[in-house]
Order: structure tokens, then sequence, then C-alpha cells
């Protein structure tokens, strides 16, 4: 009896020991991506290494506004969120630091419009998005030329890991997580108000998704729900309120990085919880066909990184290399440019 009194704890701490060392593992050890492509892949342009962002972060966002490319909040290793807010511009090649967004927020949305910029909804604790339970509803207007931050209305409620796009001198929100994911919400600069009336739903419910605007209509790409991805595009019509379906992605992305160059919409990059890996595949896009292509990946695998177009190359800055439990410790300062063939 004393002798299995001395070795259960001798179990027990090997047993614990056991879990600790697996965590870290999984902490430490890279997961190779999630497929393997073929060799061969066009190119379609070529992807050269760009002016690391002095803030390193992943879950953050980035918009275009006259000509220069402008990343807002995410969140820095230990999962903490960050006010950072940095611009670069093509012409200097070189970063410039400007005042800090209002509060320490990721997940956001950040579109570029008129001569401003508008930052919207996200998540200021990492527990709060596991849990897939935003609690911030509020916007905020960047005006450049004075450096500053200003509140706008609020939207109508809280939402994070949104699509936001312009159109029509409006911004349209959709997607994400929060009460009425599925529903559009339209944001007019002009009157700071945003109409929610009754429009017809998004058919599919997902969050991390981004979404792109070509010739007046609004594709919603990829992203997941309750961590499951899905490929699948949704094309909202404006006009006619109308929601109607594309061609599957090739590989199902959450988190991923985007633009649109040419009239195509890439995608690069992104994530499968569920598999713990990184989806390594430059998808592109073109809505006149309907079809997908795959084209040959930049340096770096990674997700939830900041992505934009700025005049007609494709900046992609940030992110983590690694996705679950090893995202916080694998974060790139690194930008890679993609310029496409004529």
């Amino acid at each position: 009896m004393k002798r299995a009194l001395i070795i259960l704890p001798g179990i027990i701490l090997i047993v614990v020991g056991v879990i600790i060392g697996i965590i870290v593992l999984r902490r430490v050890l890279p997961k190779p991506p999630c497929m393997t492509l073929p060799a061969d892949l066009p190119a379609g342009g070529a992807w050269t290494m760009g002016v690391n962002v002095p803030t390193i972060r992943a879950e953050t966002t980035a918009a275009e506004l006259n000509g220069k490319f402008y990343m807002a909040g995410g969140i820095e290793k230990g999962y903490g969120g960050t006010t950072a807010f940095e611009v670069f511009d093509p012409a200097t090649n070189a970063w410039t630091t400007l005042a800090p967004i209002p509060m320490p927020i990721h997940h956001a949305g950040l579109i570029g419009l008129g001569d401003k910029l508008y930052l919207i909804g996200g998540y200021d604790d990492i527990g709060k998005m596991l849990r897939a339970e935003p609690d911030i509803a509020s916007a905020w207007a960047y005006d450049p030329t004075a450096d500053s931050w200003t509140p706008i209305a609020n939207m109508p409620a809280p939402r994070a890991a949104q699509a936001i796009v312009t159109l029509d001198d409006k911004i349209y929100v959709v997607a994400g997580t929060g009460t009425g994911a599925q529903d559009v919400w339209i944001y007019d600069p002009v009157t700071d108000t945003w109409d929610d009336s009754p429009r017809a739903k998004l058919a599919i419910t997902r969050e991390h998704v981004s979404a792109y605007v070509i010739d007046g209509k609004i594709y919603v790409i990829g992203g997941r729900w309750q961590n499951v991805n899905t490929p699948t595009i949704d094309i909202y019509d404006p006009v006619a309120d109308t929601w109607t379906a594309g061609a599957d992605m090739p590989y199902g992305a959450s988190g991923y990085m985007g633009a649109v160059l040419n009239d195509k919409i890439h995608v690069f990059g992104g994530e499968q919880l569920l598999d713990e890996c990184v989806v390594a595949a430059h998808q592109v896009y073109d809505p006149s066909t309907d079809r997908w292509e795959l084209w040959a990946n930049p340096t770096i695998n990674r997700h939830g990184g900041a992505g934009a177009a700025v005049d007609g190359r494709w900046y992609i800055v940030g992110g983590s290399m690694e996705v679950g439990v090893r995202a916080d410790v694998s974060i790139s300062e690194k930008m890679e440019i993609f310029t496409p063939d004529a």
C-alpha cells in the first residue's frame, strides 16, 4: 500500500509532464500546409519582397486610400490587441507611424471612401473571438490630413471578422459574427447613418471572410462557421436585392488576404482550424467566366495578414505562419508584393 502511494504521485507527474510537453511542441513545431500544389503553376506575375512593417501583428486589417497602404490594429505576440496604425507609401518605399486607432482591436474592417478611412467593429479580447461573441458596434473615421480619428454612428449591433466594401459612395457590411450577421448593413457617410432595413440575407453564414466589388456586385468569398471552412462564393446584386452562387474555391479558406487586380479576385493563404494548417494557395477567380485558377505562391505562407491593392499591385503584410495555439509565436513582419502580368 505504501509503495502504491509512492508510485502514484510519480505517475501523475509523468502524465502532467507529457501533457505540458505536447502543448509546448504544438506551439513550437511547424505544421505543414494543408495541401500539396503542383510545381508547374502559372506565375501570372511576379512576387517581390517589400519593406517590413514596424509593428509586427496578425489578425489585422488594411485598406488603400489615395495610393497608400494603411494597416490598422491586430494582435501581437501573447494575443494582446494593439492600437498600431501605420501607412506605407510606395512612392517613398517607407512606412510612417500615424495616430493610433481609438482602442486596441483586431478582426475589424478598414475601408477607404472619398478622402477618409473608416474602421468598423472587431474584437477587443481574444476570448470573445474564440467564443464568437463580438461586443463592439463602434466605428470611426480617419482624416489623413489631420491625422485624427473621429467617432461615427455605431453599427446596428456588434459585429467582427466581417466583410466590408464600398459601392456607390456607401459602405456595405456583411457576414462575420454577431447579431444579424447574415444581414446587409449600409453606412452613408454623408448622413452618418446606418441602413439596416430588411434585405435578402446572405445564404451561408460565415466569418473570417472578405468581399470584393466588380461591376456593381459584391462577391463574398469563402470564410468559415463553427471552425469549418466553406469554399462558396455568394454574389450580391444590390439593385435586384438578390444573392446568387458562384463557383466554389479550389480550397476553402478563412482569414486569407485578398484583392482585385485586372477585374479578377485574388486570395492567398488563410487557415483550416480543424486541421491546424495554413491554406498555402494563391487562388484566382474570374467573374466573367465563373472559374478559378491556381497561381504560384509567394514565399511566405500565412493567414490573418493585411492585404490590399494599390495602383495595380497587391500588398500582403503581417499575419501568422501558423494557426491555432501557435499563431501568436509565428507572426511575420514581412511584406510581399504581387505585380500581375500586363
